[in-house]
């Protein structure tokens, strides 16, 4: 009897181990794909990161050192083999008018405090300057204490160059509203002043000083009409005109309109060369 069960049994075991070896190497399989999953998951996240200039680090609060992935390390200028370094040798990296500020937050979260984010200056090893968003979380506890902070940081230096154009450009389009507003009052002003001297001046004899003088004041109206238009232009409330003149007949009228504005006790001279050709330009904005 057991001469015809042990082909049976053999069978049986093999059958068994045959199984196990299948159920192996099907884990095996499952294994090799979600590490080549993950492999590609980290690989995909160091690529954000590195996109989106973050670079990861884990504090520890007992051993007071910080450890860093790579691109923490290259955001600051260190050494991407270093990976561990000494708290002391962190804040040395940081501006020194914002160092305090820095450590305050971190005994702050060391007391309890939850979650941070603040842009701090680094001095890179190479001298060169970095604005650096720190942001931090408590990721560990021992007995309700934290033993652990984590967070991240992100080079923000080119954005805060873009933020501050943006400001700059904000601030030019206010000053041109402004001038605007300024340039349509002082022209209707003008307008009253030069109307004024026009009928003044028909009731005076043109050789009189007198009559110089009212002339004079008009020319003078004239050239703050032609200020208020340079003022709308730079406010973008007025088009451009240019044309084509003679810039020699031009400077020459200046000259005279400057001599006038210095007085008597100023001469001035003005030299022209003969070989000035015509432009297109703007009056006004010459």
């Amino acid at each position: 009897q057991t001469r015809i069960l042990l082909p049976e049994i053999i069978l049986g075991i093999g059958i068994i181990f045959a199984f196990f070896l299948a159920c192996t190497f099907r884990s095996s399989l499952i294994a090799s794909k979600r590490a080549k999953e993950l492999q590609k998951t980290q690989a995909n996240l160091l690529m954000a990161q590195e996109i989106a200039n973050l670079g990861g680090w884990t504090w520890d609060l007992k051993e007071n050192k910080i450890n860093f992935t790579p691109q923490a390390l290259k955001l600051l200028g260190l050494d991407i083999h270093q990976q561990v370094l000494p708290a002391d040798q962190f804040f040395y990296l940081v501006h020194p008018n914002e160092t305090e500020t820095l450590k305050n937050a971190i005994a702050s979260m060391k007391s309890g405090r939850s979650g941070y984010s603040e842009i701090y200056t680094f001095i890179r090893p190479d001298k060169e300057t970095r604005q650096i968003r720190f942001a931090a979380e408590v990721s560990a506890f021992l007995n309700h204490f934290p033993i652990e902070i984590s967070g991240i940081l992100q080079d923000v230096t080119k954005l805060k160059v873009l933020e501050e154009e943006l400001h700059q450009s904000q601030k030019l389009e206010l000053i041109g509203q402004l001038t605007g507003g300024i340039a349509h009052d002082f022209n209707n002003i003008l307008m009253v002043i030069q109307g004024n001297l026009e009928l003044l001046s028909f009731m005076m004899d043109e050789k009189s000083k007198e009559y110089k003088k009212v002339d004079t004041a008009l020319t003078a109206c004239v050239r703050g009409a032609a200020l208020t238009k340079r003022l709308l232009a730079f406010a973008r409330r007025d088009a451009l005109n240019p044309e084509i003149f003679d810039i020699k007949t031009y400077m020459e009228t200046f000259s005279h309109i400057l001599q006038a504005t210095l007085g008597e006790s100023i001469e001035s001279s003005v030299e022209i060369s003969p070989m000035l050709g015509k432009i297109k330009v703007d009056p006004n904005q010459l």
